[in-house]
């Protein structure tokens, strides 16, 4: 220690302001301590009781916040416990209204519909309706939209508020996707992502549930690098968060595009691992899924009788857990392998049956594709007839839709080679490779 006196060189730096004063007092306690030892004794003591002063005080602070945050816990806890409560009741009161009236009475409400429970009933709903009635899904979502925008920050917390407004805001995109509004859709997910890049999410899994639908927009646009980024990331974070299901769905999900692109030896191999994801999962639909996209996969190669055994290897209750859209996929598929085996008969039925279901629910692109199949039938009968009455209903059915110039091209072609008797199964295939890659993805699994 230092026991020299302060000199005059040291007293001007202080006041020069080249040093701080508190150098100064400690050249004075060295100093100090070094001439008395009892002085020195002292001050180290006052220092150790500040010290653990000032450590019991922190502990206080933080035993403070603790309780704060419990309480906080407590009471948002026993707000969701009456908002369960109360979810019946309030759903029960938009039963049988139209979506303008629900939207009205969900607007003008003071004291109902304030509830993340409420918007998150509206946001399963509009999942269930999605691919079956997409406009009554996007309906669902301006609700939940209505709903989170009336959720209290301060009862409910910023962070559960923020997650469910970027699922709404998603899904609501995702429903635009599927009515076909490509350029709504993507706008909606340049607000979004602009708005997390301020605000990241940190929940992985709902990252990955937003990176999942934005993948399914770049799909449909064709941008299968951008898509496939996503699907990639998607992955990883369903693997942090180890959602199982979410990483099997992922896959199929790539398998999809996989199969767009013409690639049905590398879907069946993701498909593969989908499979091998998703074993020990309660999903249902995702199996039956996995099971339908790889028959198609199989059909697309040619291994009719794998495709046949995919489906029979699927649980006899399987049936009862599928969408009406995944009834008629099953029926269209079934054809499919029928035509394939050379039960050209039961070819007929089956995809005669789901054309018609198509075209009942206006899904022109999936009956343009039945079509091709039920004029592979016809061209198997040699009923040259039947062929040419089909193409031109398919073709007139189409050119009343906004379709893609290239769909509406081939089937085009379809008719001029029907009508020339100059189809072959070749041509079909090339028609409906054509008509594969113009038409949007459907669903995989919820």
């Amino acid at each position: 220690m230092p026991s020299g006196h302060i000199t005059v060189f040291q007293i001007l730096e202080v006041l020069e302001g080249n040093r701080s004063p508190d150098h100064l007092l400690r050249l004075g306690l060295d100093h100090l301590h070094a001439l008395c030892p009892e002085c020195g004794e002292q001050h180290r003591k006052a220092q150790a009781l500040y010290q653990r002063r000032r450590a019991r005080a922190e502990r206080g602070q933080y035993a403070a916040a603790f309780r704060r945050l419990e309480q906080a816990t407590q009471a948002k806890e026993a707000r969701l416990r009456e908002d369960q409560r109360r979810l019946a009741r309030e759903m029960s009161r938009l039963n049988g209204l139209s979506d303008a009236e629900r939207q009205a009475k969900i607007q003008n409400a003071r004291t109902l519909y304030r509830s993340p429970l409420v918007a998150e009933r509206l946001l399963e709903e509009a999942r269930q309706l999605l691919f079956e009635t997409p406009a009554r899904a996007l309906g669902r979502l301006d609700e939940a939209q209505l709903v989170v925008q009336r959720l209290a920050t301060e009862v409910y917390g910023a962070s559960l508020c923020e997650e469910l407004a970027a699922r709404v805001q998603a899904h609501r995109a995702n429903a635009l996707r599927v009515l076909g509004e490509l350029r709504g859709a993507e706008a909606l997910w340049a607000t979004l992502r602009a708005h997390l890049e301020e605000q990241p999410l940190t929940d992985p899994q709902l990252c990955a549930e937003l990176d999942s639908l934005e993948a399914s927009l770049q799909q449909d646009m064709r941008q299968f690098p951008a898509a496939e980024h996503l699907l990639r990331r998607a992955e990883a974070a369903y693997r942090r968060a180890d959602v199982t299901p979410g990483v099997g769905k992922v896959l199929v999900q790539r398998a999809l595009m996989q199969q767009l692109q013409g690639q049905p030896e590398k879907a069946l191999d993701t498909l593969g691992k989908a499979k091998e994801w998703s074993q020990s999962a309660n999903q249902p639909r995702l199996h039956e899924a996995i099971a339908h996209n790889r028959a198609l996969c199989l059909c697309d190669t040619g291994r009719f009788v794998e495709a046949e055994a995919e489906l029979a290897a699927l649980p006899k209750g399987a049936q009862q857990t599928l969408s009406a859209e995944q009834q008629q996929l099953r029926l269209w598929l079934a054809g499919r392998i029928a035509l394939g085996r050379g039960r050209l008969e039961e070819a007929e039925g089956c995809v005669g049956e789901a054309r018609n279901q198509f075209i009942g629910q206006r899904r022109f692109h999936s009956a343009a594709l039945a079509s091709l199949d039920l004029a592979g039938v016809y061209l198997a009968q040699g009923r040259t007839y039947e062929v040419k009455r089909l193409a031109l209903q398919t073709l007139r059915a189409f050119e009343e839709q906004s379709v893609a110039p290239e769909s509406a091209r081939a089937l085009r072609l379809f008719l001029e080679a029907a009508s020339t008797e100059s189809l072959t199964l070749e041509s079909l295939t090339e028609f409906r490779r054509t008509l594969e890659l113009a038409r949007r993805p459907t669903p995989t699994a919820s």
